[in-house]
């Protein structure tokens, strides 16, 4: 005999037979009812609650939707904020892509009209008929004169028979042998001749190369020019020399001197002088500058200027450079280093006794600048960039504002 069944599931029983004979209506009427029921509920309490507990929960509900209605602007806001800020990333890079992709061009095509001109070169070489001479002889001088002068072994010989035909005359003799050695004797002659037309020419001909001219780089105007011969100036002497430019009587009004620095050398022929401008990383080592040769890596030109006011004088560097991120961030990174000691051994003043002060932004007449300060206020060193590929350091503000006037002034001549 089965086992007699629990109330428990009885009642469970009942409820499904219950529901299989009154379907799915039946159960969507009851929850329609329970929510009716819930309706009527709330509106008795509602009722019920009086004019002063329905104000505050009138109001605790408008400063809910308030703060709801917030949060959802502030969400739409920051969605706006980081969407701007990923276009404005996106844009930078682009821009950067765009200057590397220039720049690498640039690199290329400089490098194609170098392999260029080295091709023509070595077909020039390869030509038929071409010689190039790397040193000057006396055989490259003979041949020039014949060249030039349009000499001869047979015009020497015909202009040494007008002077003397008793040489080239041909005596009767009985003797083979004497005719011989007459023959003999006669062009002994003329090879010392031609020897010593040959010698004195070379000796006596005068040198009609000219040393080359030296373009100065000067992309800022400057009023004046100085030239600072590196071979025959030692470079202990280069502070004395620009001590006393700047301590030179000023002209009327402001000016500015370029000082540019040139080297010599003998030419391989022994009497030219050939004298060429140095460039940065020289001119770094020359002055034994604080500034590291390494940066010369980003420099294209430079000038270093002396600046003279009404009441003062002051030296500033400017230099052209590639990669201006780069360059930017090489500086901020050495300001506590080099930077601040980069007129060093040009004007005999040094900066460490300013180790404990920082450089600062620095907005002077809407130019924006790096400064360093003293201990009273009194820029010492301030460096800017005129545009992206033109920085200037200086040691006033003055020389700064002059050679950003210069720079963006026509050149008069």
């Amino acid at each position: 005999m089965p086992p007699l069944a629990t109330n428990e599931e009885l009642e469970s029983a009942r409820e499904r037979a219950r529901l299989a004979m009154e379907g799915a209506k039946h159960k969507e009427k009851e929850n329609n009812d329970n929510l009716e029921t819930e309706e009527k509920r709330k509106n008795a309490r509602l009722a019920m609650e009086g004019s002063e507990r329905r104000s505050r929960r009138e109001e605790r509900e408008k400063t809910e939707k308030e703060k709801e209605a917030m949060r959802q602007k502030v969400d739409e806001e920051v969605k706006k904020r980081v969407a701007a800020a990923q276009a404005q990333k996106e844009a930078l890079e682009k821009i950067k892509q765009e200057e590397e992709l220039a720049k690498k061009q640039e690199l290329k095509q400089k490098e194609d009209r170098f392999i260029e001109s080295k091709n023509i070169i070595e077909e020039l070489k390869q030509e038929k008929g071409s010689k190039i001479h790397p040193l000057r002889t006396l055989q490259t001088d003979l041949a020039g004169a014949v060249k030039t002068e349009q000499l001869s072994a047979t015009k020497i010989a015909i202009t040494e028979q007008a002077k003397n035909p008793s040489i080239f005359e041909e005596k009767p003799s009985t003797k083979g042998a004497g005719r011989k050695i007459v023959a003999v004797f006669i062009l002994l002659i003329i090879f010392i001749g031609l020897g010593g037309a040959g010698f004195w020419y070379a000796k006596n001909k005068k040198d009609t190369t000219a040393s080359p001219k030296v373009t100065v780089q000067s992309f800022i105007y400057a009023e004046n020019s100085t030239e600072i011969n590196t071979t025959t100036q030692k470079a202990d002497g280069l502070g004395t020399i620009i001590t006393n430019l700047l301590a030179a009587q000023a002209s009327t009004g402001e000016t500015i001197n370029n000082l540019y620095f040139t080297t010599e050398k003998i030419d391989t022929d022994g009497k030219t002088t050939i004298k060429n401008l140095i460039n940065f990383e020289e001119f770094l080592t020359y002055s034994q500058s604080a500034i590291p040769t390494d940066f010369a890596r980003f420099v294209t030109a430079y000038m270093l200027g002396i600046y003279k006011g009404s009441e003062s004088s002051s030296l500033f560097i400017a230099l052209k450079i590639d990669l201006y991120e780069n360059v930017f961030q090489e500086l901020l990174d050495n300001e506590r280093g080099y930077l601040r000691q980069a007129f060093q051994n040009l004007d005999g003043k040094s900066l460490e006794a300013n180790t404990n002060q920082n450089f600062s932004d620095y907005l002077y007449k809407n130019l924006k600048t790096r400064a360093l300060k003293d201990g009273d206020g009194k820029i010492i060193l301030i460096y800017g960039f005129l545009d992206r590929q033109t920085l200037v350091i200086a040691q006033d503000e003055e020389a700064l504002y002059r050679a950003y006037i210069s720079y963006n002034t026509p050149n008069p001549n």
